[in-house]
């Protein structure tokens, strides 16, 4: 008699009509004796993969939250969505139809399996917790009542999870991943090659010269399945771990004046990184995070080490806005709002001429040369004596000139 069931054998109990572990061994002539805490183990396994396979699968699967895209509904119920590569504004979408892919968290390919739905109980449940809260940390937020620290760090939860689940954070994890497996995969190679020279291992990659300078280099493109990413996020020690390090931020609150909305984005996360050449990379607590809470406020984590309160407000008009609006359309394919008007291209255009030295400080190499126009404008300004209110009014006005 065994002692025990073989990974088989508990594959084809999990996978069967059997209520419970008796019932499958009785009708599979199995004779073994278990445990009580072994009997109870198996069947709550079964209970629990009967319970999802039992359930209405989603197919659908949402990388930004769905109740997070409601918060820019227009009047129609509809949200305002702008193409950024091709400069387009789209038809208003439902959030159903936004920011989601087929079974999205799948582990192998693009069908249903059971890790995808596990996931999608995750998120609601940091969806609904953060949804419990959320009329809410508004109210004291626009009111300048204080935020209490529960739904601050409950806030920072679901912006930890919003940016986990991401696409781009997706990519970042398995490209990392990849990069380090062909990095590990060379250095082990060189060093059979150094020692063992004589191995078969060796014998067949040094008789192709390209295949083994490929190796050496890393240049060739290895593909992973997604369980990285389904391992990261499932583990709510990633979460905590992050959502703690972003409580422990100092942060500031904008709240706009009404006449321009905040807009977001399929990247609901913004984390700009400070291009710090540093061979230990840019820490997470040195990076700046945005989080658009709602069409009227904007969140920024920033680094505790600056000398102001944990929590500073302040309301902004419409030009500010606008620069904010702007970092956000850095991040992601699409940008979203409530109001078409939100999108027009010359408010962009004057929030980058007259932000710009804001705008070099986070992004050097990529406003760079809009720097060295705007500085060479001010000085020809100063030489003509050309009075102006703004670094875009001075733009508008050489234009006439010349």
């Amino acid at each position: 008699m065994s002692n025990e069931l073989s990974l088989d054998e508990i594959k084809n109990f999990i996978n069967s009509e059997c209520i419970n572990i008796q019932d499958f061994l009785v009708k599979n002539n199995i004779e073994l004796e278990l445990q009580n805490d072994e009997i109870v183990k198996l069947n709550t396994q079964k209970e629990f993969i009967d319970k999802y396979k039992n359930k209405q699968r989603t197919k659908n699967q949402h990388y930004v939250p769905q109740f997070y895209l409601k918060l820019f509904l227009n009047s129609d119920w509809r949200v305002e969505t702008l193409d950024k590569d091709n400069k387009r504004l789209s038809k208003p979408q439902s959030t159903a139809s936004i920011c989601s892919d087929t079974y999205f968290y799948w582990a192998q390919t693009w069908e249903w399996d059971l890790i995808s739905q596990i996931l999608e109980d995750l998120f609601n449940h940091y969806e609904n917790n953060f949804a419990e809260i959320y009329d809410k940390l508004v109210h004291d937020i626009v009111n300048y009542k204080q935020i209490e620290d529960s739904d601050l760090y409950w806030l920072c939860m679901f912006v930890v999870v919003s940016r986990v689940r991401w696409k781009y954070f997706r990519d970042q994890l398995n490209s990392g991943i990849t990069e380090m497996m062909k990095k590990t995969s060379s250095l082990s190679y060189q060093m059979e090659k150094s020692h063992i020279p004589d191995s078969p291992r060796v014998k067949e990659i040094s008789s192709n010269k390209e295949l083994e300078e490929m190796i050496i280099s890393w240049n060739y493109d290895l593909t992973t399945n997604n369980i990285h990413h389904i391992n990261f996020i499932n583990d709510e020690k990633h979460i905590e771990w992050f959502a703690n390090m972003l409580f422990n931020k100092k942060i500031r609150i904008y709240i706009s004046d009404g006449e321009r909305n905040f807009v977001t984005s399929d990247c609901c996360v913004a984390e700009v990184v400070p291009e710090i050449k540093s061979p230990y990379g840019v820490h997470f607590m040195e990076r700046i995070h945005y989080f658009v809470l709602s069409p009227d406020i904007l969140i920024e984590f920033i680094n505790p080490t600056n000398p102001w309160k944990k929590i500073k407000r302040s309301r902004i008009g419409k030009s500010d806005v606008m620069y904010y609006n702007l970092i956000r359309s850095m991040y992601g394919k699409y940008l979203y709002s409530k109001s078409s008007d939100d999108f027009i291209e010359d408010y962009y255009t004057e929030a980058q001429a007259n932000y710009i030295d804001k705008l070099f400080d986070l992004f050097p190499s990529r406003f760079e040369n809009d720097k060295l126009v705007a500085d060479r404008l001010v000085e020809q300004a100063r030489i003509l004596w050309i009075t102006y209110s703004s670094r875009y009014d001075l733009v508008q006005k050489m234009m006439k000139m010349f």
